[in-house]
């Protein structure tokens, strides 16, 4: 599987914005045009390009809302794209695509042409794209805990480092304004392509493929290296402190709102004020079934962590370990934190121990007052994310609480 991830701040914000991105997966010059589309990696919603007013409305999200989102799937070639946008910053685009499609030469030559257009017109501040494997060699840590192995995807944040040099990277205008066009254009790459004043493309080696996994690690690490090792992230030296990119740090939100909240508010937003709260699907109407807001944990963090899609403990493992490297309350707006990510991760939360304690919802309007019973124990799993996500306690902690 070849996987491409890029760094946006593109903003679908309107059906209209939305739909010419969408139009751009769909359209004549895509050679992997999507059949499918949904909120979540099921996509069973056929995409027709004919009539992309449905896809469009959900990727723009509803009115006034902090971001939308979207899944699409293609039977050739395995295609899936996952593509968000946010109002407070950076966002992530995914590509994901089989292997078997760079078997023929030009297929990759079509596969460039199109990443080069894409990212021409809709500008990416970074990115890249390369086999899994090689993903993995570079990003993912696995930890051994006392609850088991935990995968963690690490390195992958613009205001730290920069993630790499990949097969095809992405170098958006600021920094090639910063390290100097005819320094990257004179880098030893198979072909540096001009992304229209919108910054470069540099296609390091003639195929994704060549040479072996260890090669091509040795051949990006060199290409960063001529660049300034200062600038990207090492999985050798995880906690390592990068410099000189002041650059990306301006393209993320002006600064998460990470200021404490007092006693006093902390107590209203544990009370009936946060359980009054309705919570708005990305069309704009409330959540009433918590298995569908749910899924919104698998759009937000299904990039960083594999385990969200089994809705089991070890997810909640993962999530914690992911919470503990990356607080949300220091990453997001308050205003995104209370009225999007920590419903989601209660109905998660909830979904997990109905589906593996055998507990049942107890369900009330709004959607935020909504219990779970398992045996004895009952317990609102939203005020649970509250307390997880401002507070610092663990999603595990409160699955051990309903084993009893």
């Amino acid at each position: 599987m070849l996987r491409l991830t890029a760094f946006t701040t593109n903003k679908c914000d309107t059906p209209y914005k939305a739909g010419e991105l969408l139009e751009f997966f769909g359209g004549k010059g895509s050679p992997f045009a999507p059949n499918r589309y949904g909120r979540s990696e099921e996509a069973k919603q056929k995409f027709d390009r004919k009539n992309m007013s449905d896809p469009a409305e959900m990727l723009s999200g509803a009115p006034g809302a902090p971001g939308g989102s979207i899944f699409l799937k293609g039977v050739k070639f395995k295609f899936q794209a996952s593509l968000q946008w946010s109002r407070t910053g950076i966002s992530d685009w995914y590509i994901e695509l089989d292997d078997k499609f760079f078997d023929e030469a030009e297929r990759t030559e079509q596969f460039v042409d199109f990443i080069a257009r894409l990212f021409t017109k809709f500008p990416a501040a970074f990115g890249g794209a390369a086999p899994e494997e090689d993903w993995k060699a570079k990003h993912w840590l696995i930890e051994t805990t006392k609850y088991g192995e935990v995968h963690r995807k690490v390195g992958l944040e613009l205001g730290q480092c920069l993630p790499g040099i990949y097969w095809l990277t992405i170098v958006g205008e600021m920094f090639v304004e910063q390290w100097g066009k005819d320094k990257l254009s004179q880098l030893p790459v198979h072909r540096v392509v001009d992304l229209g004043g919108k910054g470069l493309l540099l296609v390091v080696r003639e195929s994704p493929y060549s040479g072996s996994q260890t090669e091509r690690q040795r051949q990006d690490k060199q290409i960063a290296d001529r660049i300034g090792a200062q600038f990207f992230f090492d999985i050798t030296n995880p906690e390592k402190k990068c410099s000189g990119v002041p650059s990306a740090t301006q393209l993320q939100s002006s600064e998460a709102d990470t200021e404490d909240i007092d006693s006093d508010e902390k107590k209203a937003g544990q009370g009936s004020a946060f359980e009054q709260q309705t919570v708005l699907s990305p069309e704009g109407t409330p959540y009433t079934d918590p298995e569908l807001l749910a899924e919104a944990v698998v759009v937000y963090y299904h990039g960083d962590l594999h385990e969200v899609f089994g809705y089991s403990r070890s997810a909640l493992q993962a999530l914690d370990a992911h919470f503990a490297h990356h607080p949300p309350r220091e990453e997001f707006k308050r205003e995104f934190l209370a009225a999007d990510l920590i419903p989601a991760i209660g109905a998660y939360l909830g979904k997990v121990v109905t589906r593996e304690l055998g507990g049942k919802w107890l369900l009330r309007d709004p959607i935020m007052r909504s219990t779970v019973v398992s045996g004895h124990t009952e317990r609102n799993p939203f005020l649970d994310a509250y307390s997880v996500v401002m507070e610092g306690n663990r999603l595990v902690d409160v699955y051990n609480a309903f084993q009893g």
